[in-house]
């Protein structure tokens, strides 16, 4: 199991966070993610950790579908900067052809439409399927060796249109669920797997992916009753300092994360 290197990216302190006021009173870094944006203070932390880019001339394009190839390069940044830089690519390659290389090679494409796909640009250029980005974060998890049982049982009573949910999907779908990393699209939690996500809301993802990594927030319970857990040497998590930084780092949950879901045309 590899190990995801925080580096620089681990933020252990309230003076590193940029939620809160510390992102309030920053510029914009993108002028259509204004300051009351909904997505600004996720966006501009997605930014100012290296996360995220935006598409030239100072846009972001926050309501632009997320790809498989953004969402790559989101996930291997802020989690596997070590397995990123072991991928060399020719300049005349893709952007982001270092970013899906080292993402199929950490399995986070097992379970996904592109597995043997990721050197294909007109499939990994596609947007990503709700369910499709919960099978890559769900990978995520496990390749970053949390230690997680996903409780079907649960997610079944917690999401209305569980039934249309494909087995494959199950088991992602009830791990992202259950640690707040993707919400329903309602109060009855409506999961929705075969519309897509937004550049925003996929920001909004990885700092709550982030916060479920660092301080091992809403990680849930193993099935016997044990505690699940997340890496551990410089996460901070069960001490004094990491549960005071827990607090300031917690996501609001207005709006939700997936507000603005965009529908998959048929």
């Amino acid at each position: 199991m590899r190990k995801i290197i925080r580096g620089a990216i681990a933020v252990l302190t309230s003076a590193c966070l940029t939620t809160g006021a510390a992102a309030a009173a920053a510029a914009p870094a993108f002028s259509d993610v204004p300051e009351d944006n909904w997505a600004y203070p996720y966006v501009s932390e997605a930014a100012e950790k290296g996360w995220v880019s935006g598409i030239g001339g100072g846009l972001f394009a926050p309501d632009n579908e997320v790809t498989y190839t953004e969402l790559s390069a989101m996930l291997v940044r802020a989690f596997f900067p070590e397995e990123l830089s072991k991928h060399e690519v020719s300049e005349d390659a893709p952007w982001y052809a270092a970013a899906c290389t080292s993402a199929d090679a950490l399995g986070l494409y097992v379970g996904v439409d592109i597995r043997t796909q990721h050197t294909n640009a007109t499939m990994v250029t596609q947007p990503v399927s709700r369910y499709e980005m919960a099978q890559i974060l769900y990978n995520t998890l496990r390749a970053a060796e949390v230690q997680l049982t996903p409780d079907l049982a649960a997610a079944q009573a917690t999401t209305a249109d569980w039934e249309s949910v494909p087995g494959r999907y199950q088991a992602a779908v009830a791990a992202v669920k259950a640690t707040g990393i993707i919400t329903g699209v309602d109060g009855a939690g409506t999961f929705n797997g075969t519309a897509t996500m937004s550049r925003a809301q996929a920001a909004t993802v990885m700092c709550r992916m982030d916060d479920a990594l660092t301080y091992g927030l809403n990680i849930p319970p193993l099935v016997d009753g044990t505690e699940g857990t997340v890496r551990g040497e410089d996460s901070g998590a069960g001490t004094e300092e990491g549960e005071q930084a827990s607090e300031q780092a917690a996501i609001p949950n207005e709006p939700p994360v997936d507000d603005q879901v965009i529908e998959v045309e048929s």
